[in-house]
């Protein structure tokens, strides 16, 4: 039995969204741009990377059982396919995790697909350029004493984002451990679990499923800062957004 490695669980079948508790596996293929399909339907999903969800019982995360999710198949320009039928995944790894599929390397077309990846990055990039412009346009306020927290729960602070830029926690100063671009803690490191393009705490990943929150000095909570735009959580500081989207450039 194969396991998923890294970030969470799975079940039996790509689900709805509902009231039950849910799992997320996000898909990536190595080259990317490959059709993924799940299911017993063999239902296609888009091109990788793609994140989905799946329901699980309330029981699921207090116990030891592994579930198993039903096949996943990919299958790249060429022709060339990769599959996985007994995907395990298990209630201590939480709550999302990622699962890679590679290219046989005995397949034929390898060049193909490297162009089709490729290609769907440079798709990727041009819509991102695209929401800049868009987000430059806007032009509404950063509410005052916003901090941005990211990780596992939220635990790690990284930086205030309407502070001077001359200040040591500002996400905008270059020398500092929340700004630097060789900073753990700081989104604007592309390097870092909070500034990576893959990470799902990653405030560049597209497809990030738990980016970096943003919350004022009471608590309370403005959104995310993030560049997936199909987050429902994502802030819509156009100010905020034009920002990040130049980081992320």
């Amino acid at each position: 039995m194969r396991c998923v490695r890294a970030w969470a669980a799975a079940l039996v079948g790509v689900t709805a969204a509902s009231c039950a508790p849910t799992v997320k596996v996000t898909y990536r293929s190595d080259p990317s741009a490959a059709t993924l399909y799940a299911n017993n339907s063999g239902q296609h999903f888009g091109s990788t990377p793609v994140t989905l969800s799946y329901r699980v019982s309330n029981d699921f995360f207090r116990g030891v059982t592994c579930l198993t999710v039903q096949p996943i198949q990919v299958r790249w320009a060429s022709g060339a396919e990769s599959s996985v039928s007994n995907l395990s995944v298990c209630p201590q790894q939480g709550r999302n995790q990622e699962y890679v599929f590679f290219r046989p390397a005995d397949a034929p077309g390898r060049e193909l697909d490297v162009k089709a990846a490729i290609a769907q990055d440079q798709l990727v990039a041009a819509q991102l350029a695209a929401e800049t412009e868009r987000l430059h346009r806007q032009s509404v306020p950063i509410v005052s004493g916003l901090l941005l927290f990211g990780g596992p729960s939220h635990e790690t602070f990284l930086g205030c984002i309407d502070c001077s830029r001359y200040d040591a926690d500002s996400i905008m100063n270059p020398y500092g451990s929340h700004g630097s671009r060789y900073g753990s803690e700081s989104i604007v490191n592309p390097y870092s679990s909070y500034g990576s393009r893959y990470s799902h705490y990653g405030a560049c990943n597209p497809y990030a499923t738990d980016p970096p929150v943003i919350v004022d000095r009471a608590g309370s909570f403005y959104g995310r800062l993030t560049m997936n735009r199909y987050h429902h959580q994502r802030t819509t500081n156009g100010q905020l957004l034009a920002w990040l989207a130049g980081v992320c450039a």
